[in-house]
């Protein structure tokens, strides 16, 4: 069991480690565009702060619909403790990062929730 001073202590070394930051988002309902004369839909916004974002696992490469050869990849997203859940399907959009990461720009959709 961690006494109070040292949950507090590792949770702000947790935050340290975070390099990247993320804007995750997801699809609301859809509402009418008058301009479009259409439905489209909404995104709404459920976290958007510190994260860590990797590459956790690559799998072979393959030959997306558009003809460019590919490689797919897992990628890990870790948020303080104190962030909301993120929910399956939602899209995770890494904005920024401290360090050189090749991620960043990176557009991937959480599929996996481990706590």
């Amino acid at each position: 069991m961690f006494a109070e001073g040292a949950l507090t202590a590792a949770r702000e070394s947790q935050r340290r480690l975070m390099t990247e930051t993320i804007l995750v988002t997801v699809t609301g309902a859809p509402v009418w565009d008058e301009g479009a004369q259409e439905s489209v839909a909404t995104m709404i916004e459920v976290y958007e702060g510190i994260a860590r974002a990797t590459t956790s696992a690559a799998s072979s490469p393959a030959v997306a619909a558009d003809g460019r050869v590919v490689t797919p990849s897992q990628v890990a997203i870790t948020v303080p403790w104190d962030a909301p859940t993120l929910p399956t399907s939602a899209e995770v959009h890494v904005t920024a990062s401290t360090v050189a990461n090749p991620l960043v720009g990176a557009h991937v959709w959480v599929d996996d929730e481990t706590t």
